[in-house]
């Protein structure tokens, strides 16, 4: 999911539907469990954006994805049913 935060819009798309869309693939990720508490709180609009949702899993985010391994893409698969 493409999270890159902008000079025009601070959080694309929204956390509440980033949660949503967890709930629907496969290699949803709790960024929480990645960051730890005292990392998490260091995260970019972290206290009036992310604190509530970062326990949640996630579909990868290309913002958290880059702090965490460097890549500024997520790598996707999509299979057809």
């Amino acid at each position: 999911m493409s999270t890159a935060r902008g000079n025009t819009y601070p959080s694309i798309p929204r956390s509440e539907l980033l949660v949503e869309l967890g709930k629907r693939v496969g290699n949803a990720r709790k960024y929480l469990d990645s960051f730890g508490a005292a990392g998490a709180a260091n995260l970019p609009h972290y206290a009036d954006r992310e604190e509530q949702w970062l326990m949640e899993a996630q579909p990868p985010r290309t913002d958290l994805e880059c702090i965490l391994s460097g890549k500024t893409y997520v790598d996707i698969e999509i299979e057809a049913e």
